[in-house]
């Protein structure tokens, strides 16, 4: 299995973090008792650290340390006026739950959980209501990176790199930051995340191009590597941007965006010591920072037009997503929750946009057709998958009869022109099996028998190969207006249809809502399934799909060491751009 990292945006992280201002630090943890962690919008909340949010009805989330039970929610003003409202806590102590009704911008508001004072927050008085808009809180960022065709063919064999494409939280960044500073516990992640809020962060996007090297097609010849990031305002992004817009040798180039700079670096590759030459540019649209870098691992000069065409593309796109007139199919995405997960690894892509298809890295022409064919109509389709590779060694039960078996969730969402093109094509499957266009299932049969979901929905059950052995799931096409929704969960020995269904019901549900800000938890059946977890030699996921490399949980200050089974890669990157190790991180909220 191919694993790669792009190391370089944590420099781009930490510069942009400087140039915000000073932020109040975690002294102590001020939360009551079997509080661990709350947020408003992303942002840190106790009794010493109090958020603005930029949006009026603002999520509220958190952990505790109980779960599987229902808190009441309050936020009161300063008049002494109280919205209450439940939430559900999923067994791992979790919780996310937006504030029903918006409140005033400029006001000042006390949170509580069940009566108990949790700290303070403000409404931005720029605040706008946190469903408008196409995704409404946060943006489809997934559309806001460099695809094959921005290249119009200037690049043979340019493709997209699953395992290098991937939505990144306050929290994920706030983890990169405190292992780049060796502080990788609690306290560091909460001082990092507490940063990150004052320097306006909302979310990160990465992703990556590249071209397999003619000698060996696990390595890579030419990298586009891509981090989008949104920000509270276009004011934080400019003070990013001024932060960050700075090494390497100044190039002339015309504007792209509101503020832009093109700088080249010669360098040398951190594995085999061969120099090359690279190209970034880095881009301020609104409240976007939008950073491309364009490696030549042959020590060839990158093509600046074509980088410089690329951003253009990428900030053309940009204008759709900011006004809410894209569509937002990875953020109507039900994703799952996979901290404390072992081996397990987070894909979010596009796998076609605008009518396009995405060829992705080292795909042979006959995958890419029968994927054009699969998504045959839809005008664009999003791919999400969710996949926890076992432990590898856990082949036995234990004392409390579990095994760390494999399993895999993926979403794939396909937005067509109109609900009665959705329809039709929804209604095809009826007379054609959609096994042709799933070569990786060893077989595949339709479940007559199964609950309607959405508007219409289609169920098969399947098998395929996972971590080397034979996995059993189920298939469940489901519309709802103009999208199709295929939702699938297999696992080893097999995934039974009650952790199935409240999958497909959430998905239906989000697809309705047009927006999934929540996160599913695995289903317990499946993290304590029974049967071999014994992974798979190559260590790959089921069929094609490829895994980046993702949360393996352990607890606080565990001491982090590569797995006997991680494999020795070699190739070259650019220097800064590394492979990831299959070192575990550390996900404990």
């Amino acid at each position: 299995m191919r694993r790669w990292s792009t190391i370089w945006f944590v420099t781009i992280l930490v510069t942009a973090m400087l140039a915000a201002p000073a932020a109040a630090q975690y002294a102590d943890v001020l939360l009551p008792q079997g509080v661990l962690q709350v947020t408003v919008e992303d942002q840190p909340i106790n009794a010493t650290t109090a958020p603005v949010s930029p949006v009026t009805n603002p999520r509220i989330a958190g952990s505790l340390t109980s779960g599987e039970i229902t808190i009441e929610l309050a936020v009161a003003d300063a008049a002494g006026a109280i919205i209450r409202f439940p939430s559900e806590v999923n067994r791992r102590g979790g919780f996310r739950q937006r504030v029903p009704e918006a409140l005033q911008p400029g006001g000042e508001y006390t949170l509580y959980i069940n009566d108990v004072m949790i700290g303070q927050f403000t409404i931005a008085a720029d605040a706008v209501g946190g469903t408008g808009g196409a995704e409404g809180d946060v943006l489809e960022l997934a559309r806001l990176v460099p695809f094959p065709g921005d290249a119009a063919g200037a690049i043979a064999g340019l493709g997209l790199v699953p395992e290098l494409s991937a939505y990144q939280s306050i929290a994920d960044l706030a983890r990169v930051v405190a292992e780049n500073a060796n502080n990788n516990n609690r306290e560091g992640r909460e001082q990092a995340e507490t940063e990150l809020a004052a320097s306006g962060f909302v979310q990160r996007y990465q992703s990556s191009l590249a071209v397999p090297a003619a000698d060996d097609p696990s390595v890579f010849e030419i990298q586009i590597a891509a981090i989008v990031t949104e920000y509270d305002t276009a004011e934080t992004a400019a003070a990013s941007f001024a932060a960050s817009a700075t090494g390497g040798e100044a190039v002339e180039s015309p504007l792209v965006g509101d503020e832009s700079r093109v700088s080249r670096q010669s360098a040398v590759a951190t594995q085999t010591g061969a120099e090359y030459q690279s190209l970034q540019l880095i881009f301020r649209q609104d409240r976007l920072l939008i950073v491309i870098n364009f490696a030549d691992l042959l020590n060839r000069e990158p093509d600046q037009a074509l980088l410089e065409a690329m951003g253009l593309a990428v900030q053309q796109r940009g204008v759709a997503v900011l006004a809410g007139e894209a569509p937002a199919l990875t953020r109507s995405s039900l994703r799952m929750n996979l901290d404390g997960i072992p081996r397990s690894s987070t894909e979010q892509l596009y796998g076609a946009i605008d009518g396009a298809m995405v060829p992705l890295f080292g795909e042979s022409e006959d995958s890419l057709n029968t994927r054009a064919t699969a998504y045959t109509g839809a005008t664009d389709v999003s791919v999400s998958t969710f996949i926890s590779r076992g432990t590898g060694e856990n082949e036995t039960a234990t004392a409390e009869g579990e095994t760390a078996a494999p399993f895999s969730y993926v979403t794939t969402i396909l937005r067509f022109p109109s609900p009665e093109d959705a329809s039709a094509w929804l209604g095809g499957l009826n007379e054609q099996s959609p096994a042709g266009l799933r070569p990786e299932f060893l077989s595949l049969s339709a479940v007559t028998d199964a609950p309607t979901f959405g508007e219409a929905s289609v169920t098969y059950s399947f098998t395929q190969q996972l971590e080397g052995q034979t996995a059993t799931g189920y298939l469940t096409y489901v519309q709802v207006g103009a999208d199709i929704a295929a939702v699938e969960l297999a696992a080893v020995p097999e995934a039974p249809f009650a952790a199935f269904e409240p999958l497909v019901t959430g998905q239906a549900e989000c697809l309705t809502a047009g927006d999934c800000p929540a996160l599913a938890d695995p289903p317990a059946d499946l993290v304590a399934a029974g049967g071999n977890g014994q992974g798979g030699d190559d260590g790959q996921g089921g069929g094609d799909r490829q895994g980046q490399g993702g949360g393996d949980g352990q607890a606080d200050d565990a001491e982090q060491t590569a797995p006997d089974d991680a494999p020795d890669q070699q190739g070259d990157l650019p220097s800064g751009i590394e492979r990831e190790s299959e070192a575990p991180d550390d996900n404990t909220p």
